[in-house]
Order: structure tokens, then sequence, then C-alpha cells
């Protein structure tokens, strides 16, 4: 009876170490380092830029994936769903990963990009490209801009349609719109109490600029200058002369 029991109890024993032997510690998750230390650090991914003009390339990194895990990554087009990619990559002994694409010579707008593994699970980011920037740089400290629209196939000579958004601008840019080779973007200046609209920089002139083909960012600076103040002016039984506004103008006497 006691030689059965030591028995069964030295099986029991053995069938453990086994179990040991065959299931050795898992990470679970945890990034292993080339010095043999272990990480749970959040898995990343990130483009090189965060604005790309149309037909750039793209560089995504990440680190803390599992060494020689198998990632999966997915760029998509958010708006118009015209462009996507769809890649495996392997994460290194360090566990990072490595993704280079160009993009489509197509205005999209703004792309997103979605990281998967099996071991480590999902990290997402996103990019833009073509951006257009306007900001104040004079009067106001902010100041409400219409944007119409980005179409197809129009340029200045022939302006957006209308398809307006608002958008407001302080003395720091602030992106309004996109356009590329064939596309355009037209602004209109706003009407500020106290402030008259002096012009656009890069020579435009008038309340509106039409920026066409601007792939990449491109910054518009909005100009304002105080608005002119009206005098009274005691005339005299003669005539006065005064100026406002540039123009000069002669008062009958009476």
């Amino acid at each position: 009876m006691g030689n059965r029991l030591t028995s069964k109890l030295s099986l029991l024993f053995l069938s453990f170490v086994v179990v040991l032997l065959v299931f050795p510690a898992m990470a679970f998750g945890e990034t292993i380092t080339p010095d043999g230390t272990t990480s749970t650090s959040t898995p990343t991914i990130q483009s090189d830029q965060a604005d790309y003009p149309p037909g750039a390339t793209v560089t995504l990194t990440g680190s803390n994936w599992q060494p020689g895990e198998s990632v999966n990554i997915s760029v998509n087009d958010d708006a118009g769903k015209t462009w996507d990619r769809n890649v495996d990559v392997t994460a290194d002994d360090s566990g990072a990963i490595r993704d280079e694409f160009q993009l489509p010579d197509w205005f999209v707008a703004q792309y997103s990009v979605k990281a998967t593994g099996v071991q480590s699970g999902e990290t997402t980011t996103s990019f833009t490209d073509g951006n257009i920037r306007v900001k104040l740089t004079g009067g106001p400290t902010s100041a409400s801009f219409q944007v119409r629209g980005v179409y197809g196939n129009m340029t200045c000579a022939s302006p957006p349609q209308p398809s307006q958004t608002s958008v407001t601008v302080t003395n720091s840019p602030t992106t309004v719109a996109s356009a590329d080779g064939t596309q355009s973007v037209q602004i209109t200046a706003p009407n500020i109490a106290g402030y008259t609209f002096s012009g656009w920089s890069g020579g435009a002139s008038g309340q509106t600029v039409c920026v066409t083909g601007s792939s990449g960012t491109t910054n518009i600076d909005a100009n304002y200058t105080s608005a002119p103040t009206i005098t009274n002016t005691t005339l005299s039984a003669a005539s006065a002369t005064g100026t406002y506004g540039g123009t000069t103008n002669t008062v009958p006497g009476y």
C-alpha cells in the first residue's frame, strides 16, 4: 500500500515537471529587450511627418512590439475611400517595425493608420496631405473666415462653387482646407468692427484669395489695419478741405 502511494506521488510530481517543461513561463504581452529584460510598454506606430504633399513617400515606424511578431498595417483614405494599403511586417529583435510607401498623386486629405499584432494588440495614428493654413498678422485677435470647398479641375480663373464653411483664425496658423495641382480653395476675409482688411500675403489683393495647386503646407497671412475714424470739422464761411480714406474733398462754404 505504501509503495503504491509513493509511486502515485512520484508520478504526479513527474507530470508536474513535464508540464513546466512543455509550458515555460509566458511573456503575456511583454516586450523582451536584447539584454534579457522585459517591458510592458504599449506598442506604437507613427509617421515621419504629420503632413505630406500628394505623391510623397511616407515612412511608418513603431516600437514595443514582440520580437518576431507579425504586425498588420492598414492605411486608409478616410474621406473618399479612393486609396488604401494593407501589409504585414515583422518586428525585429528589439520589437521595432517599419513600413515605407508612396502616396497616390491625387489629393486625399486625411489617412488613418492601424497596426495590429496578435500578441501586442492594436494601436492607431493618422496623417494628412496638402494642408493650407491661414493666420492673422494684424488687427483683431481672431476672425471667422469663410472657406469654399475643394473641387476637382477648378482653378482661380474658375473659382470653387459654393460649399461654404467657417473657420476661426488667430495669430497662429490654422488649417482651413487642402488642394492638389488641379484644385483650388477660396478664402474670403470678413468685415470686422473697428478694423479694415488690407490684403493677403503673397501679393494677393481684395477680400478674397483663391489658392490653387497647393500640394504641401501653404501659409497665407491675412493683414488688417485699424479702421479710419471720422473727425468732425468746423467749416468756415468760405470753404473747408478735409481728407478721408485717401480722397481729398472740398466742401463749399455757405
